[in-house]
């Protein structure tokens, strides 16, 4: 059986995207899992607790303050901050829908070598 073509927006124009055999419209399927070592699930968690706790509020109380300096439309400081501030939330949205992707494994040196399948 043939799987249906879904479309997903990519750069403004639509295009089928396949991954290991389901289709991809935009979030993964429920169904992938991407398999990450606990170091690395560490990493994540940490770039994504200094984001939310300490980076965002920094950012935040300084578009605040240039927002009450006046015009905002020549406020460069205050352009360059409210990007700032979008990618913020961008990089904390990616990162926690991937964190609530991810599998961790743990590695024990008695796999090296060695790969397995199955359930």
């Amino acid at each position: 059986m043939k799987t249906p073509r879904r479309y997903a927006p990519m750069g403004g124009s639509l295009a089928p995207v396949r991954v290991a055999g389901f289709t991809w419209n935009g979030w993964q399927s429920s169904a992938v899992y991407a398999v990450i070592t606990p170091e690395g699930y560490a990493k994540l968690k940490k770039e994504l607790d200094d984001l939310w706790r300490k980076e965002r509020p920094e950012v935040t109380k300084m578009v605040r303050r240039a927002a009450s300096l006046g015009d905002r439309s020549e406020n460069s400081d205050h352009q360059y901050n409210e990007k700032r501030l979008r990618e913020i939330d961008r990089r904390v949205r990616y990162l926690r829908i991937r964190l609530s992707k991810l599998r961790v494994v743990e590695y024990s040196p008695a796999q090296e070598g060695k790969a397995f399948f199955g359930a």
